[in-house]
């Protein structure tokens, strides 16, 4: 696990694949994303504790 040993090391992945541009949306909410960020520190609202957050994006917008 040396720097060297981690340069000589052969990858053991395959090959990626080639990147292609996604289709543009045509409306708002037909293309949506979403992601959890967790392991915050904890917040209270409303006499209730949270420690994450939902990410939603709309693509078109």
């Amino acid at each position: 696990s040396c720097e060297a040993c981690g340069r000589a090391k052969p990858s053991r992945h395959g090959r990626y694949g080639k990147l292609f541009p996604l289709p543009r949306p045509v409306r708002s909410w037909t293309d949506i994303t979403m992601d959890f960020i967790v392991d915050l520190p904890w917040s209270q609202s409303d006499s209730k504790w949270y420690n994450a957050i939902l990410v939603v994006v709309d693509q078109f917008t």
